[in-house]
């Protein structure tokens, strides 16, 4: 997928986006936005060991989310995105970020919808050396199709879903299609408790079959669902198959989510599990369960299928003026007969917001990423720690500063690098913001 072409997709995927934030009606979708523009410098653009070359950067950056399950259109949209331009030409301009929407569509409540979305960011392409914008790629995974429900008395329920995907890769020989189909047959045990039993099954037929096999994934689970008063969980227990032109390993499928509203503040979110997966839904995996939008540089880049585990907790503390949030994770890409792809992460998120006074406002994030690689010589630590301040100009205008290090410590030390950028911004919040 050339460059030309992702970003045209991305644009076009940000656009409509856009248009539905500013078309649904204020009190039916909570609405959040900011666009800007501004200047930066780094210190150290190729982020080598003697960090010798400095880089003017020019960009225009757009933040926004939408989330809304009120009425036949659902959405849960959220970008995080910046066009970066740099001045000396050390590499050519370059969109980064991320960008994710899921919909439905109810055509007949309760009967029958349809399901778009679309996941757009990047990934590494080597992982053994320095993100930079000659060492990542762009990654769309688009995904849309009908789902059917059925009425099968007042506790019992019957739901057919039909999925068609395609994944793109800018740079890899990994692009692919996906036709896959998913049927739920449930019933309520008691008062918000539902048991179901689910079949899946997927195929991923890849553009170039010289450089990737095809592949088929069935599944088969028993998933639990509950509601309490301030909480809800959803478990899956089963197994699952991959079937291969040269094996068919299977394994054991558990996801567990729980989400727990601890006070009028504060929330917080756990999950884990353990099944197959691949490079394209690892990515979808991160931004959709993870909301890690901007991630870039933990995606596996090898098109076999593989066991992912994982265990993560997401905490949020929010008052009128202040937001806490924190992140922590471990996830590992385990490869059936061991290749040297097989590594683990762990990933530590935090962040705080806070509203100093009508016209004052700053910020602190912290993200420690730690991944080894089970077969090869390498172990990497990754600090990026960031401080932004903002001055309110106006009603809906911003004048803001940001500070960022980032520090990288490698096995290999060619691989290791420090750099400072700095950044002055000017941003506009439109009015159906509800920032």
């Amino acid at each position: 997928m050339t460059r030309k072409y992702s970003n045209m997709h991305a644009t076009g995927a940000i656009g409509l986006a856009t248009i539905l934030a500013i078309s649904l009606p204020a009190q039916a979708a909570d609405k959040t936005g900011e666009f800007g523009i501004g200047v930066g410098r780094s210190d150290n653009i190729y982020k080598s060991p003697d960090g010798t070359e400095d880089e003017t950067i020019y960009t225009a950056a757009v933040d926004f989310s939408i989330f809304n399950e009120d009425g036949r259109v659902k959405t849960d949209t959220v970008a995080q995105l910046a066009y970066l331009d740099y001045e000396s030409g050390s590499f050519d301009s370059e969109l980064v970020g991320g960008f994710l929407t899921l919909n439905s569509f109810q055509f007949v409540p309760n009967r029958f919808e349809w399901v778009i979305s679309n996941n757009f960011g990047q990934r590494v392409s080597d992982p053994l050396v320095p993100v930079t914008p000659l060492n990542r790629e762009y990654v769309n995974f688009f995904r849309t199709g009908p789902a059917v429900d059925f009425a099968r008395g007042q506790r019992n329920s019957a739901r057919l879903q039909l999925l068609y995907s395609r994944v793109d890769f800018e740079d890899s020989p990994s692009d692919n299609k996906r036709y896959g189909a998913e049927f739920a047959l449930g019933r309520e045990i008691s008062r918000n408790h539902d048991l179901a039993l689910v079949a899946s099954t997927e195929k991923v037929e890849f553009t170039d079959s010289g450089n990737a096999s095809d592949f088929d994934r069935h599944e088969a689970v028993l998933r639990y669902h509950a509601i309490g008063n301030q909480s809800t969980l959803n478990i899956d227990l089963g197994a699952s198959k991959i079937e291969t032109v040269d094996d068919d390993p299977t394994g054991i499928v558990f996801r567990l989510t729980w989400n727990r509203q601890l006070s009028a503040l504060s929330t917080l979110r756990l999950l884990g599990g353990s099944a197959y997966s691949d490079e394209g839904n690892i990515f979808r995996f991160f931004q959709d369960e993870l909301r890690e939008i901007d991630f870039t540089e933990e995606f596996v880049n090898n098109s076999d299928p593989f066991t992912n585990n994982y265990v993560a907790g997401q905490y949020t503390w929010q008052n009128g003026r202040n937001v806490v949030g924190l992140t922590l994770s471990w996830n590992q890409a385990d490869f059936d007969g061991g290749t040297g792809q097989d590594r683990e992460a762990y990933l530590a998120n935090f962040r705080v917001q806070r509203e100093f006074s009508r016209s004052f406002f700053g910020g602190l994030r912290f993200r420690y990423r730690h991944r080894e690689f089970k077969y090869l010589a390498n172990e990497t630590e990754t600090y990026t720690a960031s401080a932004n301040l903002g001055i309110r100009l106006g009603p809906r205008v911003n004048l803001g500063l940001l500070y960022q290090y980032q520090t990288r410590d490698d096995t290999d030390e060619a691989a290791s690098f420090d750099e400072n950028r700095y950044f002055l911004t000017i941003s506009y919040v439109p009015r159906w913001s509800q920032l």
